[in-house]
């Protein structure tokens, strides 16, 4: 593997290509150098949040348009000229046209390395020197460094921890028969969002629901997994996880479970959450949102 100190990297509005060589142990720097326009500030900025706690040094080369071909080329030279005694290597995948195009041929002339990230097979190619052997990139980014990057901050997360077994056998059994459940189910999701507006975490069984097989044969499916008790015309969750596993959140846990659990027949899936509280900031301030279950897969 080919290892060099500097890499440039030319910013845009994928920065999954500029992130995977950086977090390879094997072949990341000891500093990057990212060439961004004004327009490619704030995206440039989220790029360096998730590559400095990496341990590498980061620098924001500024270029004032990013479609003005003779000024990248200006820039780019006085760049080379900057850093003519170091180890430099472009990472041609980023960038608009002109900027790849402009980066290159500067490269190419003073030959220095230029490698590309193909952006399905997570693969470095080189395309100067041609005689070096490309390889596969370590699948080392997690979802909160790739959101990172993306602008998105992770506030809070589920943990990737897997799901106990009772959990798993209850919702399968939830799945299972999803069709003739649908409707107890909806029924449980109401009793328990009711109960969010008790600190006992309670609700009242109505005479509909106690006479109602199907939804009793439910209720007893959610009492054997300890996630609620009945007494008498009471359902008691047992706190406020149970009562939200109850309203919805069991639904999550059986899809955080499934997936957790094909990792092991597909390895390119390298990491997996659930409630994940993300931020982003707009023009019109901060959005906040949850997602339900995430994965990421080849980066």
């Amino acid at each position: 593997m080919d290892r060099h100190d500097v890499h440039v990297c030319l910013v845009d509005d994928h920065a999954v290509a500029n992130i995977t060589p950086l977090v390879d142990p094997g072949f990341k720097p000891k500093k990057v150098v990212l060439v961004a326009s004004a327009s490619r500030e704030k995206k440039a900025l989220s790029l360096a949040s998730v590559i400095k706690p990496r341990g590498v040094e980061v620098e924001v080369w500024p270029i004032a348009d990013a479609w003005d071909v003779s000024h990248i080329y200006e820039r780019i030279w006085q760049l080379l000229e900057k850093y003519h005694q170091a180890d430099l290597a472009l990472n041609v995948s980023g960038g608009t046209r002109p900027m790849s195009l402009a980066a290159y041929e500067v490269f190419r002339d003073h030959k220095k390395p230029i490698f590309y990230v193909h952006p399905e097979l997570d693969k470095v190619v080189w395309m100067q020197p041609h005689e070096n052997v490309g390889f596969d990139l370590a699948d080392r980014i997690k979802i909160p460094e790739f959101l990172q990057a993306q602008g998105t901050a992770v506030l809070t997360d589920g943990g990737r921890k897997g799901v106990p077994k009772a959990v798993r056998e209850l919702t399968q059994v939830l799945v299972d028969r999803v069709v003739n459940y649908s409707q107890p189910l909806a029924t449980m999701n109401y009793l328990a969002s009711v109960a969010e507006n008790h600190q006992t975490f309670s609700a009242t069984l109505e005479r509909q629901h106690t006479k109602n097989k199907t939804f009793m044969e439910v209720l007893s499916l959610f009492e054997a997994g300890n996630v609620l008790s009945v007494k008498g015309h009471k359902i008691h969750f047992q706190g406020e996880g149970a009562r939200f596993f109850a309203n919805g959140g069991w639904l999550e846990d059986y899809v955080y479970g499934v997936i957790f659990g094909l990792r092991k027949d597909f390895p390119e899936i390298q990491d997996v959450r659930k409630s994940v509280e993300v931020t982003r900031k707009g023009e019109r301030g901060s959005t906040l949102n949850e997602l339900d279950v995430v994965f990421l897969a080849n980066n």
